[in-house]
Parts: structure tokens; sequence; C-alpha cells
């Protein structure tokens, strides 16, 4: 609600007034219950959501090849479905030496390659206490 007065958050391990609410999840529960109270000129209102956090990371969208030649489609390597995890976030890039190319904490920020030569590099996303492995091939 865009006219409320007064934010509640409320989930298993803690509570936040604040407008947009982060959190970071340590429990070992595969699902959590959020219960969001708005009060606006007196009324308020409530609504708990049940987060399924297995899907949650199931539906992360991690691209195996990219094309960074500026034709304006698959430019930059971008992983998919990071809403909600910019506090607990990092995407390293390695070559196949072994080398870090690229590192960002923020998941706005995708990878162009930079001008790096085509070839298969090496990605580690870390998200929470949660570590993704995997491979992308660049080609120009």
């Amino acid at each position: 609600n865009s006219n409320a007065q007064s934010y509640e958050w409320h989930w298993d391990e803690g509570t936040s007034t604040d407008n947009k609410a982060k959190f970071i999840y340590t429990g070992s529960e595969k699902d959590i219950d959020v219960k969001l109270i708005v009060s606006s000129d007196g009324c308020r209102d409530s609504i708990t959501q049940t987060i399924d956090l297995t899907s949650q990371a199931s539906t992360l969208g991690f691209p195996n090849v990219f094309s960074p030649n500026g034709d304006g489609t698959n430019d930059q390597y971008c992983i998919d479905n990071l809403v909600g995890f910019s506090e607990c976030y990092s995407l390293q890039i390695f070559n196949r030496w072994g080398q870090q190319v690229f590192t960002t904490d923020n998941p706005e920020i995708c990878w162009d390659g930079g001008q790096l030569p085509d070839g298969v590099y090496f990605y580690v996303l870390t998200l929470g206490a949660t570590q993704h492995n995997g491979n992308i091939t660049l080609s120009r």
C-alpha cells in the first residue's frame, strides 16, 4: 500500500518496521512464513506468505553461453531471478587457469566479458550460505 503509514514484518528469526525489509535467513527449514502488517489512517491489514526456499533457489537461471558481440542479444552474462538477494550475493568469474577475471556483489551488474578471448570460464555464485558453481562459454 503506497499510502501506508507503518509496516511490520515478522518471520521466524526476527521483525522489521522498514518499508522494504531485507533479511538473511540462516535457519534450516525448507519453508518460512513471512507476515506483513500495514497500517494506514487507523486501519490495519495483514498478509502472510509462505516462501518455499528450495523452489526459490531452483528458479535461478544459469545461462551457459553468452555472446558479447554488440548485437543487443545475450551481450552480458546475467543470472536471472535474483530479486531479494542483494544483501547476500557474490558472483566471481574465473578463467581456465583459476585467475579471477570478474567479481561483483551487486546482482544488477552483469559480466560483459571485457576484452577477454572466447572460451570457457567458470563461475562461483554465492547466495548467503549456498554456493553454486558452473561454467559458461563466452563466444563473440
